[in-house]
């Protein structure tokens, strides 16, 4: 919920820093921004042990075939989730829709990440992690490839930890890339078709492979649907 919050508020707050102090300035000062609000945060942690140690996962986990879907997912995911957040409102701009429109855009795409962390949270109890998150991917990908692309105005329990870790590992190896592959490619196609095309591609296909390997590791559970 706190990525959604902030995501609406800093995003009207770096609009109107731009204008006043520059690109440059704004950058400083969100890191500036960051690293106090994370210092704080590691400082008001606890770590609360109620089981013994987690095991240490090896190579052998690889085996396992519904962690290898799991964790392809969360690649994928990483690749182009961020992408849209990056460049709506260069994209909004481009169309003709104003600077100040253009952020409304990425705060309204902030607030629609909060709700749907509220729902997802709400109903998971009853239709199952998996279901939920296919719901997500699947989502996702047609927002991006159904309507971005044609948009044209302002419309194993004791080893969990180390898996989870696993998963964010993945997931931030595709958030390090994946927005600045995403310029590179609009740099080099941005003359190409309607615009931004191969950019939203690039975001909707990653999307699409992670739906598909969820998909894969929900039939490969052997389990009901809500689970």
């Amino acid at each position: 919920m706190g990525i959604g919050v902030g995501g609406i508020v800093w995003t009207q707050f770096n609009h109107m820093l731009i204008r006043k102090i520059s690109v440059a300035w704004t950058l400083r000062l969100t890191s500036v921004v960051v690293l106090i609000a994370c210092t704080l945060s590691l400082m008001l942690i606890k770590t609360h042990q109620t089981t013994l140690a987690p095991q240490k996962v090896g190579w052998q986990a690889l085996n396992d075939r519904r962690l290898v879907l799991f964790m392809a997912g969360s690649f994928f995911t990483g690749v182009s989730s961020l992408v849209p957040f990056y460049y709506l409102p260069g994209y909004a701009r481009d169309i003709g829709v104003s600077e100040s429109g253009g952020a409304l855009i990425a705060s309204m795409a902030n607030a629609a990440s909060l709700t749907g962390r509220l729902v997802a949270t709400s109903v998971s109890d009853y239709f199952g992690p998996i279901v939920i998150l296919l719901c997500a991917y699947f989502l996702t990908s047609t927002g991006i490839l159904l309507v971005w692309t044609i948009a044209r105005g302002y419309a194993g329990v004791d080893a969990l930890p180390v898996l989870v870790g696993l998963y964010y590992t993945l997931a931030g190896v595709g958030y390090l890339f994946g927005p600045p592959v995403a310029g590179v490619i609009l740099e080099k196609t941005k003359s190409w078709g309607p615009p931004y095309l191969a950019l939203k591609l690039y975001t909707g296909v990653p999307m699409v492979i992670a739906c598909i390997a969820i998909i894969l590791l929900k039939l490969s559970t052997k389990k009901r649907l809500t689970t």
